[in-house]
C-alpha cells in the first residue's frame, strides 16, 4: 500500500550551526530548535490565559465563556525546567547514532527491513551502541504530569521535512497505553498516531486482521527507524498492570529493545500504580531512569510553589467584584483540593461560574466550599481520605489520588489466600520493600517490619531500613535501643569480589553516601557517548 505524504504540509528543515561539537553534521539535530537557556524557557513554558480587566464589565453570559480560558493556565516550576532540559538532551542524544547523512543510516534501514521480513523486532545485523535513554514520570491523576510533558514538547515541531534526504522526521510521538494492556492495541495506537501526523496508511497496512503481535512490533520498529522518531511518549503506562504478566513483560521488553536497537528514547508516563511494573523488573527500572525519573505529587499546604500558584491563578477573576486572596480563601482552596493541581483550577473556575450565574459576583469561602461539595461531589470521598490521611480509605483510590504504591504479591507468597494479596506501599519505603520482597518474605510482614524500622530510624537509607527490617523478620520484635545499636546500622561487608567487579560500586556508594552513578562515572566506567560512539565521516 502506497503512503503518499504531502511535503508542503510540514515545516522544511532549516539547519542551524551547533555549539555542541558532537551535534554538528547531523541534520536530525541541526533542524531542531536552539537549545534554550533557563531565561528563555521561563518565557515559553508557562501558559497565561487571555485576560483583560475590562472584560469584568461584559455581560454575564459572555463572561461565563471566558472562564474556559482557565483551562489554559499553566504555571511553571523548577521541576518543569529540569524536565525541559532532560527532554532536550535525550532527543539529541538519541540522534547521535542516527544520521541520514552517513552510510550507517542505510544499513540501519536495511536492518529494519530484515526485522519485518523475519517478523522479529529484536533482530539486528548492524547496530551501534545505543545512545538513547528513557525517562519515567510518575504522578497522581491531576498532578499535571501529562500537561507538563505536552508543554515542553510543544516547543518542538512534530514533523520536519528533509527534502535532501527524502525524510519526514517525527521529532516526538505521543500515544496512550491501551486500557486493556494489549500489544495489538498499542501497535494500532502507534500506527494511527503516525497516520494522523503524516497522512499515511500504516495502520491499514500493518495492523490489518491476521497480523500477529510480533509482525506488528517489527513494523512499529521499522516505522520508528524510517521516520527517525526523536522521542516516543507512552502515557497511561499503569494500564499494563491490568493485563497478563506475560503481555506487560513483553511490552516493556519491546520498549527497551526499541531504545537499544533503533535508538529511540522513551518517555513513560503513569500513576503510582505503574511503579511495581518498573520496580519488579530491574532491567526496566534501570532503563526507565537512565536520564532521570520524575515524581509529580500534590502540593503541600505550606509549599511556596503552592502559594505562588494560588496568587497567579487568583488574577484571573471575571466576576464584577474581584476580592483579595485572603488566608481564609487559601485555606478553603487547599482543603477542598488537597493540593491537587487539576482540582484547584477546576474549583476556581466552577466557583466563578456560580458567582456570575447567581449575580453574587464575588468569591467567598462559603461559596467555594458549597461549589466543591455540590459540583465536585464525585471526588469528595477521595478528598476526605486525603484530608484525614485515612490509609484504609486511600487504598480504594490507588490509581486516582493516593501517594501509595500498589503491590500484588506473587503466588508463592500467597498460597494461603484465595485472592491475590495486594498491599499499598508508601513511596519512601518502596526501595527497601522490594529489596526484601524479592527475597521471598511475606509481603505483608515485610511492610509491617519496614514501618516499625522507619519510625525508629526516620533518617535511615533504604539499604539500612531493609537491614533493620530483616532483623525484625528473623529475630522478632526489638527495642528501640537494640535497633539503634551500631551492629544493626553498620554496612554489610561487600562479598568477596574481584577488584574490577562493578558490584563493588554499590558498596562504595553506600560508604560514601553518594549515588552509584557518581562512583561509576568517576572511576571511568561510564563513557561519554560523543567521544566513544560518534562516527566521524
Amino acid at each position: 500500500m502506497k503512503n503518499d505524504i504531502d511535503m508542503n504540509s510540514f515545516k522544511i528543515a532549516r539547519y542551524r550551526r551547533q555549539v555542541v561539537l558532537e551535534y554538528r553534521g547531523n541534520p536530525l539535530i541541526e533542524a531542531l530548535p536552539h537549545i534554550l537557556t533557563e531565561k528563555q524557557a521561563l518565557k515559553v513554558i508557562p501558559s497565561k490565559p487571555v485576560f483583560d480587566k475590562s472584560e469584568r464589565n461584559h455581560p454575564a453570559s459572555i463572561r461565563i465563556h471566558y472562564l474556559a480560558r482557565i483551562r489554559n493556565f499553566f504555571e511553571a516550576f523548577p521541576h518543569h525546567f529540569e524536565l525541559q532540559e532532560q527532554i532536550s538532551t535525550i532527543i539529541r542524544a538519541g540522534y547521535l547514532n542516527r544520521n541520514p547523512a552517513s552510510s550507517a543510516h542505510v544499513k540501519q534501514l536495511n536492518d529494519g527491513y530484515d526485522r519485518v521480513r523475519l517478523k522479529d523486532h529484536t533482530h539486528t545485523n548492524y547496530s551501534l551502541p545505543s545512545t538513547a535513554e528513557c525517562i519515567a514520570i510518575i504522578g497522581n491523576s491531576g498532578s499535571g504530569k501529562t500537561e507538563a510533558c505536552l508543554r515542553v514538547l510543544s516547543l518542538y515541531d512534530r514533523v520536519i521535512v528533509h527534502p535532501k534526504y527524502g525524510l519526514y522526521q517525527i521529532v516526538w510521538l505521543k500515544i496512550d497505553c491501551p486500557s486493556v494492556g494489549s500489544l495489538k492495541q498499542l501497535c494500532m495506537s502507534f500506527f494511527l498516531a503516525v497516520d494522523s501526523l503524516l497522512g499515511t496508511q500504516y495502520c491499514a497496512e500493518y495492523a490489518s486482521r491476521g497480523k500477529t503481535p510480533d509482525e506488528m512490533l517489527a513494523h512499529m520498529a521499522s516505522v520508528s527507524n524510517i521516520h527517525c522518531i526523536g522521542l516516543l511518549v507512552i502515557d497511561e503506562i499503569q494500564h499494563l498492570m491490568s493485563c497478563k504478566e506475560s503481555e506487560s513483560t513483553k511490552m516493556m521488553n519491546f520498549f527497551v529493545t526499541l531504545s537499544n536497537t533503533v535508538n529511540v528514547p522513551i518517555l513513560l508516563v503513569g500513576t503510582p500504580k505503574a511503579l511495581p511494573l518498573l520496580q519488579n523488573n530491574l532491567r526496566q527500572a534501570r532503563r526507565a531512569s537512565g536520564a532521570g525519573s520524575y515524581r509529580f505529587s500534590r502540593f503541600a499546604k505550606d509549599d511556596p510553589d503552592w502559594q505562588e500558584l494560588l496568587e497567579n491563578l487568583w488574577e484571573y477573576q471575571w466576576v464584577n467584584n474581584p476580592g483579595p486572596l485572603t488566608n481564609e480563601i487559601k485555606e478553603v482552596l487547599y482543603d477542598e483540593s488537597q493540593g491537587i493541581l487539576a482540582l484547584v483550577t477546576t474549583l476556581f473556575r466552577l466557583a466563578q461560574h456560580r458567582a456570575i450565574s447567581t449575580s453574587h459576583e464575588k468569591l467567598s469561602v462559603n461559596l467555594i466550599r458549597r461549589v466543591a461539595r455540590e459540583k465536585m461531589s464525585d471526588v469528595q470521598p477521595m478528598i476526605a481520605a486525603l484530608r484525614n490521611n485515612d490509609e484504609d480509605a486511600l487504598l480504594r483510590y490507588d490509581d486516582i489520588l493516593t501517594d501509595l504504591i500498589k503491590y500484588t504479591a506473587p503466588k508463592a507468597s500467597n498460597v494461603n489466600k484465595s485472592e491475590p494479596q495486594q498491599l499499598y506501599i508508601p513511596p519512601e519505603l518502596a526501595n527497601a520493600f522490594y529489596l526484601l520482597a524479592e527475597e521471598g518474605y511475606n509481603a505483608e510482614d515485610v511492610l509491617g517490619a519496614l514501618k516499625k524500622a522507619s519510625k525508629i530510624l526516620p533518617e535511615a537509607s533504604p539499604y539500612q531500613l531493609s537491614g533493620v527490617a530483616h532483623e525484625l523478620l528473623v529475630n522478632g520484635p526489638l527495642t528501640e535501643s537494640e535497633v539503634k545499636k551500631q551492629s544493626l546500622l553498620k554496612k554489610v561487608d561487600p562479598p568477596d569480589l574481584d577488584a574490577d567487579d562493578l558490584r563493588l560500586a554499590y558498596f562504595d556508594a553506600e560508604d560514601e553516601g553518594i549515588d552509584v552513578y557518581q562512583i561509576l562515572n568517576e572511576s571511568g566506567m561510564i563513557k561519554n557517548p560523543a567521544e566513544e560512539f560518534v562516527i566521524n565521516q
